[in-house]
């Protein structure tokens, strides 16, 4: 990158990149202020770390979004729809705990899936409150789609990890970051890269693995019935990011 790029992508971050960071780490706090209410155990500090190390992922995710939007459109504002995400973020941060912690047992046993579906539901909000006040930027859409990849690939580690899926939902949850990386490797080497059709299954296709994460984390009706389905989910989905791997790459 040269040096009249770098102060390009600089500017188009500005102000609003630690007013969103802020934002994100409000609702991790109150995630934690409420945990240590409802969990008699406390959130413990394997728990606080595996949430400090994804906040920081998160707080990667905001920045590299702002950069690629104000580098293509200039600087982005932060709409309402775009602060819904943010809160999204949080709490994808605040569920990212329990990889690094025994989950909660009595009750609060349905937290973990409570954050999950908080983070996932959300996802609905802010694209038909963006559509619904005229305010769909680019930054909002970039930011909700790398969301939506953190929070599929946290669920899937969490799942398989707690044994409610088998261990292929791993390549389920990273299905979309190999995706990229190899797209880029291959423009990298100035191979062609061809543009994917549209695809009703692929735009589905987030939807139906969140809701297999999420029933994979109730603590009803076990990890017998979320195995099955999580394989049954797995292996159309991944036939489906190889069909589209042979279409960029211009094999079909």
């Amino acid at each position: 990158m040269t040096e009249t790029s770098r102060s390009s992508s600089a500017g188009t971050v500005g102000g609003p990149f630690p007013w969103t960071v802020a934002g994100a780490g409000t609702v991790v706090t109150v995630a934690l202020v409420a945990l240590g209410l409802a969990w008699e155990g406390k959130p413990t500090p394997a728990f606080v770390g595996g949430v400090a190390v994804v906040f920081l992922a998160v707080t990667a995710v905001i920045h590299r979004s702002m950069v690629r939007a104000g580098t293509a459109h200039g600087r982005q504002p932060i709409t309402a729809a775009t602060w819904v995400t943010v809160v999204r973020a949080g709490l994808v941060a605040a569920f990212a705990g329990f990889l690094f912690t025994e989950p909660p047992g009595g009750s609060a046993a349905w937290v973990p899936a409570g954050l999950f579906a908080g983070a996932a539901l959300l996802d609905a909000v802010d694209g038909a409150l963006a559509r619904r006040t005229d305010s769909v930027t680019e930054l909002g859409g970039i930011l909700d789609t790398e969301v939506d990849a953190l929070l599929v690939a946290v669920g899937a580690v969490a799942v398989v990890a707690a044994d409610a899926a088998p261990l292929v939902f791993l390549a389920v949850g990273v299905a979309r970051y190999a995706f990229v990386a190899a797209t880029r490797w291959r423009r990298h080497r100035g191979l062609a890269v061809a543009d994917l059709a549209p695809s009703q299954f692929r735009r589905a296709t987030g939807a139906v693995i969140m809701s297999t994460v999420f029933l994979a984390l109730l603590p009803v009706p076990g990890p017998e019935l979320s195995r099955t389905i999580a394989w049954l989910v797995s292996v159309p989905v991944l036939a489906h990011f190889l069909w589209d791997w042979l279409s960029v790459s211009g094999r079909v």
